[in-house]
């Protein structure tokens, strides 16, 4: 089946060090916040409509998508630990055996080096080949079967085009 799978890295976050001594609880910074509202109006003004939202359980992951959810059909974020991880044949499996019939816009956000390695895996069969410049609040989108070398780059978003596409709106 031919799908639709939008990668989003989470925005502009806390730093790491002794106020999060758990990584997993950092929240996003006030700018983090303003990226993932323009990463929901870019949906919008892009006319994305997501048939599921996947995040992982990180705070800063969480944050991001919830002002996504205005663009998904059912209307809810769900969580997916393995986007906080590099199992990448437990986490395609995990979500092929969550997708149903139909269910072709899917996105999920998540953490680097994650992304980047999916997404290389996704392209060309190997999590380490492509390189990419995956910025914080960044979108990539990616269209075929969600099967390691069998989807193609659609577009590549970075943070800064958000804000254009949301202020333009």
């Amino acid at each position: 089946m031919i799908r639709t799978l939008l990668l989003i890295r989470h925005a502009l976050a806390d730093e790491r060090g002794p106020n999060y001594p758990d990584d997993s609880r950092r929240p996003l910074v006030d700018k983090g916040h303003q990226q993932a509202a323009a990463l929901a109006e870019t949906l919008s003004a892009l006319a994305i409509n997501l048939d599921r939202l996947f995040t992982s359980p990180y705070r800063r992951a969480l944050e991001t998508a919830e002002p996504l959810v205005s663009c998904v059909a059912t209307g809810k974020l769900e969580l997916l630990e393995g986007l906080a991880d590099d199992d990448y044949s437990q986490l395609l499996a995990e979500l092929e055996a969550q997708l149903a019939i139909g269910e072709e816009t899917i996105a999920l956000v998540g953490h680097e080096p994650y992304l980047s390695e999916l997404a290389s895996l996704l392209l060309v069969g190997d999590p380490q080949a492509v390189q990419t410049d995956f910025k914080k609040a960044a979108l990539m989108v990616l269209t075929g079967p969600l099967a390691p070398g069998e989807m193609s780059l659609a577009m590549m978003l970075p943070p800064r085009v958000s804000r254009r596409l949301a202020k333009g709106k």
